[in-house]
């Protein structure tokens, strides 16, 4: 039986992102980012595991992979690389990679930190959510333009994650996640990780763009 092993994917900004959490708010902002209950972005971990796949997918068609005969009680499920990496949904006898939310660098600290101030009766009024997340995030506008005319009523504003830090603008903001997989499964993780470039909303429009390791 194969052993279990633990690691951690570190995803670093190269352009502002947007990771999308599916809410709106009526004149303000049509694309919400996706935050903690303090206020701090962090990047959904079934948006990171179907980035991953994604990419899997593109190295499985190029033709690079070779198929998998796992040693186990079903190893018709892992001729396809990607349900040995990734499990097959909806059969508990297949086990592929865990992944966890991706959060910022130093997310604990940030966090218990946060928690101190929010009972500091001086700092209390600084540090609601909002205005955590306006720390790390801008709302941007677009609109869709044709022949140089923007159409009416397309005008959208979205959450945008900043990718340099707003406690050192010099440094790139980096998100962290936690992931567990089987031994045997870490060199093409690596493949995977190397091969994801994008993630997040809007990646046609400059957004998302990513080194992962």
């Amino acid at each position: 039986m194969q052993s279990k092993k633990q690691g951690e994917i570190h995803i670093t900004l190269y352009s502002d992102l947007c990771p999308g959490n599916g809410c709106s708010y009526y004149g303000t902002i049509d694309s919400e980012a996706e935050h903690d209950d303090l206020g701090l972005p962090f990047i959904p971990a079934r948006r990171l595991k179907g980035c991953l796949r994604e990419c899997a997918e593109l190295l499985r068609d190029s033709g690079l992979w070779e198929e998998y005969n796992e040693e186990s009680g079903n190893t018709k499920n892992y001729k396809d690389p990607l349900n040995y990496l990734f499990g097959v949904s909806g059969d508990d006898s297949t086990r592929g990679i865990r992944i966890e939310n991706s959060y910022i660098s130093g997310y604990e600290q940030l966090k218990e930190d946060l928690k101190h101030l929010q009972e500091n009766k001086e700092f209390k009024k600084y540090i609601y959510p909002d205005e955590v997340l306006d720390l790390f995030s801008d709302v941007k506008a677009q609109t869709k333009m044709e022949n140089g005319v923007a159409d009416d009523n397309s005008l959208r504003f979205t959450r945008i994650i900043n990718q340099f830090s707003p406690f050192n603008k010099e440094n790139r903001l980096e998100f962290i996640a936690r992931v567990g997989y089987l031994e045997g499964q870490e060199d093409k993780l690596r493949q995977i990780c190397k091969a994801l470039r994008h993630i997040g909303m809007n990646r046609n429009r400059g957004l998302g763009c990513v080194k992962c390791e």
